[in-house]
């Protein structure tokens, strides 16, 4: 029986789902269970924020203590200090390490483990562990964006927000897979003369297009520093109040009554 085929059959009974995060008690080394997120979800979980982190504990859904964890984050290259997400990005301004921690421990603390406290310890990726992975929902169907917002909702999630470049790659990345529009609702919204992600995600990492969001000047993805890209200005004159992504990955302004695809989390 195959490595997947038996993760499917005890999904149901060893696992816990909420939301953006599932908790898996199949043990598996890292990279093992980085194939079985990537198949059956998204990824192995990213934590880039201490929201995400909450997020994660409450994922896992029996009352004792939580066992120690793999994450979606590893060191590269394995011999440098640089540890990134398996989804994408660098860890960033976020990281929750234990005291001395990451100290490379005899030399192969190449993954990282959550600790039942939640903080993170470097090691072995060779040790079988339980895990976490993320679970984006792309939706084909379409909806006006308060409707995909209430979709969502009533699927205990949230329109996507992304406020990291890993969340933003990991989208693309399930959009791409996926036959929907060419824009898709994500979770911004223009509320008192600024953009929000309507779950309160801080809007640190931004993808708009050098055209300021426009659907009719969008120049296309762009890998200018954030600085240089525009989000649109006044965007409620013209009716384009809420925020959609393309299937290059650029954030648009759009009108809220708009009929599209959309992503949950």
């Amino acid at each position: 029986m195959s490595l997947s085929w038996m993760f499917l059959i005890l999904l149901h009974t060893f696992s816990g789902i909420l939301s953006r995060h599932v908790f898996v008690s199949f043990p598996q080394k890292w990279t093992d269970a980085q194939e079985l997120c990537r198949a059956n979800y998204t990824d192995l979980s990213p934590v880039t924020s201490q929201k995400d982190a909450r997020r994660l504990h409450r994922a896992y859904p029996w009352d004792f203590e939580r066992p120690r964890s793999w994450l979606g984050l590893y060191r590269s290259p394995p011999n440098s200090s640089v540890w990134r997400w398996s989804g994408g990005g660098m860890a960033g301004v976020y990281q929750n390490w234990a005291f001395h921690e990451p100290n490379d421990w005899s030399g192969e603390g190449v993954a990282a483990e959550t600790y039942s406290n939640g903080k993170w310890n470097d090691i072995k990726e060779s040790h079988k562990k339980p895990f976490y992975c993320i679970h984006l929902l792309v939706v084909n169907e379409t909806a006006a964006w308060e409707e995909a917002l209430e979709h969502c909702r009533q699927n205990k999630g949230h329109l996507l927000s992304m406020p990291s470049d890993t969340r933003h790659l990991l989208a693309l990345r399930d959009l791409q897979k996926t036959n929907t529009t060419q824009s898709v609702w994500i979770g911004l919204r223009y509320l008192s003369r600024r953009w929000l992600w309507v779950n309160g995600d801080p809007v640190g990492f931004q993808g708009w297009s050098l055209a300021g969001g426009n659907p009719d000047n969008a120049t296309g993805a762009t890998n200018d520093p954030p600085h240089h890209l525009q989000s649109p200005r006044c965007p409620v004159l013209n009716g384009w109040g809420c925020g959609a992504m393309t299937r290059e990955g650029v954030w648009e302004a759009r009108n809220c009554q708009e009929k599209l695809s959309f992503i949950c989390d």
